[in-house]
């Protein structure tokens, strides 16, 4: 993995403000990464600005792939190792990550709602 001297969107956020403009590519690239897992059944589980790493080239590149779940055939996974504090709310009750419930599969989705 290459070195990111520039280091992750989060500490980028603590030394100054973005652009509307850098803020929409920054977003743009970390949500192909997104559409990308999405359309393998592949869900992150812990996007936060410290896991956006800002490349050389200025692109946000989406990192930690820990909490990682692959969804089975059901379009279903179970929650491990979770950090309650950090957990969507709708999942305090259930441990079940369900395909139904998200709009995982709709690739479009992203790109219309940017």
């Amino acid at each position: 993995m290459p070195y990111f001297k520039r280091g992750s969107l989060y500490s980028l956020l603590q030394n100054e403000n973005l652009s509307v403009r850098r803020i929409i590519k920054y977003s743009l690239d970390f949500l192909s990464a997104v559409d990308y897992m999405h359309s393998r059944n592949i869900i992150h589980c812990d996007i936060k600005p410290n896991n956006i790493l800002i490349g050389n080239e200025d692109n946000a590149v989406l990192t930690d792939f820990g909490s990682a779940l692959y969804l089975n055939h059901l379009g279903n996974a179970r929650l491990k190792n979770v950090y309650y504090k950090h957990i969507a709310p709708e999942q305090c009750s259930n441990s079940i990550i369900s395909k139904k419930n998200r709009h995982i599969s709709d690739r479009n989705n992203i790109i219309q709602n940017v």
